[in-house]
């Protein structure tokens, strides 16, 4: 079990993944004001290195996916 974590580049999230044995079983979107979950994505995917993109609009974890609403 482990998780990987990045905030957002203007600093209104926190995206988190969780895995077991190398496989993401959920990527969290947090907002940092009131740490409420906005999102849940489950990519059900290998882990690659959790990444968050310059614009903040993307997070990828072995695959890309839309931070606004979790679709690929």
């Amino acid at each position: 079990t482990g998780r990987s974590v990045e905030f957002t580049p203007d600093g209104r999230h926190l995206v988190y993944a969780v895995y077991i044995t190398g496989t993401v079983t959920a990527i969290y979107v947090v907002q940092v004001e009131d740490w409420s979950v906005v999102r849940v994505i489950h990519p059900d995917t290998f882990l690659g290195d959790l990444a968050i993109s310059p614009d903040g609009r993307y997070v990828c974890a072995g695959r890309l996916f839309r931070i606004a609403d979790g679709s690929e």
